[in-house]
This record gives structure tokens, sequence and C-alpha cells, in this order.
């Protein structure tokens, strides 16, 4: 039982860590792989998510991340 005790607790610590580290490491890696923050599609569910786009002209509001899919997809094509 303690074996397990010791085990959850650990599993959380590092889902906590995980949880804190995503957000800068998301900020500092996904412009250098060419993406761009998007704030305005349809369903942001808060003030904090962030949405990432390849090419900033995506980033339209009130269209739905559905949209930039298919654009993503109609680019690739061309």
């Amino acid at each position: 039982m303690r074996v397990l005790n010791v085990l959850a607790f650990v599993s959380f610590g590092v889902m906590v860590v995980f949880a804190l580290a995503s957000a800068p490491l998301q900020r500092h890696y996904l412009p250098q792989l060419g993406y761009s923050t998007c704030n305005a599609l349809k369903g942001n569910p808060s003030v904090w998510f962030t949405d990432w786009v390849r090419n900033p002209d995506w980033c339209v509001k009130s269209k739905s991340l559905e949209w930039v899919n298919e654009q993503a997809r109609n680019a690739e094509k061309n």
C-alpha cells in the first residue's frame, strides 16, 4: 500500500510539472517551427487558451479550427 501511495504522489507531481511547463515550452518552440498564436478563432474556451496556426492569415475572427484545417489541406494540394 505504501508503494502505491508513493507512486500516486510521484505521478501527481510529474503531472503538475508537465502542466506548468507546457505553455512556456509551446511559446518557445512553436514559433521556431513556423507557427503563430491565434486567439480569434471561434470556440476559443478562455482568454488564456491559444490556438497555433501555420499561416497568420488563417487567424480570422469567427472562423473555426475546422476551417483552418481545411485551409491547410488546400494549401498542401497547391
